[in-house]
């Protein structure tokens, strides 16, 4: 969940910069675990959907997906 608090953030980044004057506090966030990973490589990819959510995916080195999060947020 860690990784995915992580490349939402670096998502929101691609928007609004990297301003720390800028809050970005995430209110909800529900992460369904679909494989477990046995591998020591995960990536992450983040997507913003509109104002208020964004989405993150967790795949592992072949692609597979490992955990989808859906990311309720408040930007300040």
């Amino acid at each position: 969940m860690t990784l995915a608090d992580i490349s939402f953030f670096m998502a929101m980044s691609t928007l609004n910069g990297l301003d720390i004057s800028t809050s970005i506090l995430i209110e909800d966030m529900k992460t369904t675990f679909l494989s477990p990973s046995r591998e020591s490589e995960l990536y992450a990819e983040g997507r913003v959907i509109d104002s208020e959510r964004g989405e993150v995916n967790i795949m592992n080195t072949t692609d597979k997906l490992i955990s989808h999060s859906i990311i309720t947020y408040l930007n300040k």
